[in-house]
């Protein structure tokens, strides 16, 4: 079935080419026939409708309700091979311009719409039409060949593009299953891969917090500086499946080049050192102040380039260097080489290096692993800063690879400027932390405990869930993962939020950085997202803007406790207000039982014209259950019969079958949500409720 939208798209292209074709190739038509010496005569009046139906098809496809788009392609499809047929007998000399139009008109809609039956309908009335015409003038049947020669085409070319038609559509199904399927693998991988890097990071950031300035806080810090680098090379390769670089896009701040290229440097120097080569990193000293540049993508450039040096040198040394080309007030002007005395690249290999996934066949070296995506995304990144990679090399005698790029000074800020003091939140805090990952959510809370903050720990969404419930030690921030084993982060902040009146911060923590998760994660009410691994100076950060110094006084947050059953499906301050209505202690019972009542017939009677495909009845109980639901608090009730409303047929007929398995559900918890509530409102004997 086509999208609906796409239906509406189709008819409104038909209805413009039926007006700027139509009218034209009618006016010709009528010129031939009176070149002929004939008389239209009884045909005006066919005419007449023809231009009559041009306007209405016209307003139509401007004006017609969603429901009518898919008939009305059908009969517009028979009507259009109505009126051309009409003209056959009109003008026989110029009846292959007529069919010639015939076939245009059939496979237009074919190709337009993708539905072979369309076109179908359109190639049977179209042939109805012509053998009508053989059995009203026999005089087509004196030239038998002429007459064959008009019908093959007619049906010989929309069959045929009907098969095409069946092949592009399953190319197509092909295609956007594998896309699924590649977009599922993306995320998975995302996830599988950042959790380990966050347990890595977190026990670096430990060990740094033990000893700073210690070699083994030194050597924590570059093992957190390259796991940034690995955390970001990640996004990247998700973010681009097939690595276009085109796509590519920088993002310029305040740069320290001598602090990148120690990065650099201390990323290949263990690699260097095993095969025994002197590294060697020269910086020009009238490089004397930060600049302004994307720093990842210039470390990643420079990386990849200095790995590829120690990659393919066996004897000898690796020079990177930063030179000062030209020096201004308000910019540098800097040339990068990365020089080695390695196995060198042979001149007709220079121009396919820079291919993406092309490995050079060349002796020992080519047992080295890769993607051969490395010198690609270096050329796409040097080229976005504006310049070009440039490479000479000498086989046996090494390569040397260069470039030379402007970039902004930035006098305003130091460079290379001593630690300075981390900003902290203004008071120790309660925190909740939640992630289903056991080992991530240990290391984190051990790095909160150490900055001074109470921290509780859930390892699922519905641990987290029975936690929020208690009204004692209310936390005041939550971090809170987006991938959970039992349900996804956005349902227990939703469920969360509408359990209490003032509900703490909550950031997300996900490893899964794709655009639709980051889309999802933005249009919840979170305060932020952080990107797994987490660093504590992430953290920090975070707290520090949230609790500011400022706040070190407030009072602490008297989080209402929450009824852990019914506040997944109930909204009980809309439950509050209902009961407010009327004094009288029955009253909320009674609303209740009325509700529930109406809930279970609705929900019946939808279940009942899902499987039926009554699909204007289904839309018609959608909008009562969500009248109901809504009255009542249900919110999640609410939300799935507004997605019924909102849903067209096309897409409640794809889900049906699931859609009815998770109303019953919702529905069947939603009432048990409501009963148990009403029973906990009943009055005690004091006259007070419990609820």
């Amino acid at each position: 079935m086509q999208a609906a939208s796409t239906l509406q798209v189709v008819l409104e292209k038909q209805a413009r080419l039926r007006a700027f074709i139509g009218i034209p190739m009618t006016g010709v038509l009528v010129w031939l026939h009176y070149a002929a010496d004939k008389v239209l005569l009884w045909a005006e009046w066919a005419i007449a409708c023809y231009f009559v139906y041009i306007a209405t098809t016209w307003v139509a496809s401007r004006r017609l309700p969603e429901r009518l788009w898919s008939p009305a392609i059908y009969c517009t499809a028979a009507l259009d091979a109505v009126f051309l047929i009409f003209w056959l007998p009109l003008i026989e000399d110029a009846a292959g311009l007529v069919l010639g139009f015939a076939l245009f008109t059939g496979l237009g809609y074919g190709l337009r719409t993708g539905n072979k039956y369309v076109m179908m309908v359109n190639q049977m009335v179209t042939l109805a039409g012509y053998v009508l015409l053989l059995a009203i003038h026999p005089a087509w049947l004196q030239h038998p060949v002429r007459a064959i020669a008009f019908a093959v085409p007619l049906i010989i070319i929309p069959l045929y593009v009907g098969m095409l038609l069946d092949q592009l559509h399953a190319a197509r199904q092909r295609a956007e299953e594998e896309s699924r399927a590649k977009s599922d693998m993306l995320a998975k991988v995302s996830h599988e891969l950042r959790t380990p890097l966050g347990g890595i990071v977190s026990a670096a950031d430990l060990i740094h917090m033990a000893a700073p300035t210690s070699p083994h806080g030194r050597l924590a810090s570059t093992i957190m500086a390259l796991a940034k680098h690995l955390q970001e090379d990640i996004a990247d390769l998700l973010d681009q499946a097939k690595h276009e670089a085109k796509s590519l896009i920088l993002n310029p701040g305040v740069c320290d080049i001598r602090e990148l290229m120690g990065t650099v440097e201390a990323a290949v120097r263990a690699k260097a050192k095993e095969k025994h080569l002197d590294l060697q990193v020269i910086i020009d000293p009238r490089l004397d102040s930060a600049s302004i540049a994307d720093a990842h993508y210039l470390g990643r450039a420079l990386l990849n380039l200095a790995g590829n040096a120690v990659k393919f040198t066996e004897v000898g040394q690796v020079v990177i260097r930063v030179m000062v080309l030209d020096a201004a007030p308000d910019r540098f002007y800097l040339r990068f080489a990365v020089e080695d005395s390695g196995i060198g690249i042979a001149q007709a290999d220079l121009e396919n290096i820079f291919k993406p996934f092309v490995q050079l066949d060349t002796g020992p070296a080519r047992r080295s692993t890769g993607t051969g995506l490395g010198l690609s995304i270096c050329k796409d990144v040097v080229e976005l800063m504006g310049s070009q990679l440039r490479v000479s090399s000498v086989p046996g005698r090494g390569s040397r690879f260069w470039f030379d790029v402007h970039f902004p000074r930035a006098d305003a800020l130091p460079l290379a400027p001593a630690a300075s003091a981390e900003r902290v939140a203004a008071k120790p805090l309660r925190i909740l932390v939640v992630d289903d990952n056991v080992t991530n959510l240990h290391l984190l809370r051990e790095i909160l405990e150490q900055d001074g903050h109470a921290v509780s720990i859930a390892d699922s969404g519905q641990a987290a869930l029975d936690l929020l419930a208690l009204p004692e030690e209310a936390p005041e921030v939550i971090f809170l993962d987006y991938n959970l084993g039992d349900m996804d982060g956005i349902q227990v902040l939703q469920v969360y939020r509408f359990g209490v009146r003032d509900p703490a911060p909550v950031f997300f923590l996900t490893a899964d950085t794709s655009a639709d998760t980051m889309a999802r994660l933005r249009d919840t009410d979170a305060c932020g997202i952080i990107g797994k691994p987490v660093r504590l100076a992430e953290i920090r950060e975070v707290l520090a803007d949230t609790f500011p110094a400022g706040t070190a006084g407030a009072e602490i947050r008297a989080t209402p406790g929450l009824r852990a059953v019914p506040i997944l499906y109930l909204d009980t301050e809309v439950l509050a207000e209902v009961a407010a209505i009327s004094k009288r202690p029955a009253f909320l019972g009674e609303m209740i039982d009325h509700a529930v009542r109406d809930i279970e017939r609705t929900t019946a009677s939808l279940l009942d014209a899902l499987g039926d495909a009554q699909w204007d009845e289904v839309k018609k109980l959608a909008h009562a259950l969500k009248g109901v639901s809504h009255q009542m608090g249900a919110f999640r009730l609410k939300n799935m019969a507004v997605s019924i409303m909102q849903t067209d047929v096309a897409g409640l007929e794809a889900v049906r079958t699931k859609l009815a398995t998770e109303l019953a559900d919702v529905s069947a918890n939603s009432v048990g949500a409501l009963r148990e509530w009403c029973a906990a409102a009943k009055p005690n004997a004091s006259g007070q409720s419990v609820a």
